[in-house]
């Protein structure tokens, strides 16, 4: 029989580096705020990754077409190629 909740840890069971580490974590967490921020009020900021940028520049050129037969395929328009 068990007395306490299915999340909690089974007392007097070893508890894994893993769950210490997220329990850690989990206070700390709650103490600092999100590791997102330098501030926990200050909004969430997103910076653009170049990556993305680079492939929605790629595919901002490209257009779907499909033929009579219902075959899609990708057309450059802007004549920039690779």
């Amino acid at each position: 029989m068990r007395h306490h909740n299915e999340n909690q840890h089974e007392p007097g069971v070893p508890e894994t580096r893993v769950s210490t580490f997220m329990r850690v974590m989990g206070r700390l967490r709650d103490v600092y705020g999100p590791a997102n921020r330098r501030i926990a009020q200050e909004e969430l900021r997103h910076r653009p990754n170049p990556e993305d940028l680079r492939t929605q520049h790629e595919v901002d050129g490209i257009e779907v077409e499909v033929d009579s037969e219902g075959h899609r395929y990708g057309v450059r328009r802007d004549g920039a190629g690779g």
